[in-house]
């Protein structure tokens, strides 16, 4: 199938602002992040965490009336600004994330920096951090990054993109597409990070400096310690039912 075919198959949906009460079977580009975590479908986490602790998957999982909001750790604060720059280029990147001098000693952007930047853009800052990230994000459409982690998430993306063993590996094909369907009853999801006509291409990033292994050694430990075994055949099930979606005209564009 080739791309054009894709894109003569899109769909347009309506902008997904909140969260819908039902999500039809189908392929979504542009689907936004929150909306796509909120939904109750297993996903390959989830089933990872169904296996590993059913208890924990409960806590855990929108559909428990008693769970609580997690804030964003600053891992997954990264792994998301290194996700956009890698998946969307440069000039994305640089459009939604701005640096900022300064940082802790672990590369986050502290709370006091924060109450700072928005008191120079005439802004009163909120007692929470939390609070003040999502008035920078929502007032200024950006997000604050500290110069040093800055410079290293556009470093790790020359590491792809200047390499030519994988130069082509985000080229090609659609950044984040959701895929639902049904699979014996049951509700399923999976985002994919690059999707191409023949190929899943999903990016990882990891921490070897306090691991006394080689880099090989890391990148296999990794993989059983996450199972990506587990979400490789979750994406590829998810791959397979969206055959027959598009078959059927179930591709969507989100606004």
């Amino acid at each position: 199938v080739a791309v054009t075919e894709i894109l003569g198959h899109l769909v347009k949906g309506e902008p997904m602002t909140t969260i819908p009460n039902k999500i039809e079977d189908g392929i979504y580009f542009g689907m936004p992040a929150a909306v796509y975590h909120a939904a109750p479908h297993a996903g390959s986490g989830g089933i990872k965490q169904l296996y590993s602790s059913p208890p924990d998957y409960w806590f855990d999982s929108p559909m428990n009336p008693l769970r609580e909001p997690e804030e964003e750790s600053f891992a997954l604060q990264f792994g998301a600004a290194l996700h956009d720059r890698i998946l969307y280029g440069e000039e994305y990147f640089k459009k939604h994330y701005q640096p900022i001098p300064g940082g802790t000693k672990s590369g986050e952007v502290s709370a006091d920096e924060l109450k700072t930047w928005l008191a120079e853009q005439g802004c009163k800052p909120a007692k929470s951090k939390a609070d003040n990230e999502r008035m920078v994000k929502e007032q200024f459409g950006v997000t604050l990054v500290a110069e040093k982690q800055f410079e290293k998430i556009m470093v790790s993306a020359q590491m792809i993109t200047k390499n030519p063993n994988l130069a082509s590996a985000f080229i090609g094909g659609f950044p984040e597409v959701s895929i639902f369907w049904h699979e014996d009853g049951v509700p399923c999801k999976c985002r994919l990070d690059y999707m191409k006509m023949a190929a899943t291409v999903d990016l990882k990033s990891f921490r070897s400096k306090e691991r006394i292994r080689t880099l090989d050694e890391t990148i296999l430990q990794d993989l059983f310690n996450y199972r990506y075994d587990m979400q490789m055949a979750h994406y590829t099930a998810g791959r397979e039912a969206a055959r027959a979606l598009f078959d059927g005209g179930k591709v969507f564009v989100v606004d």
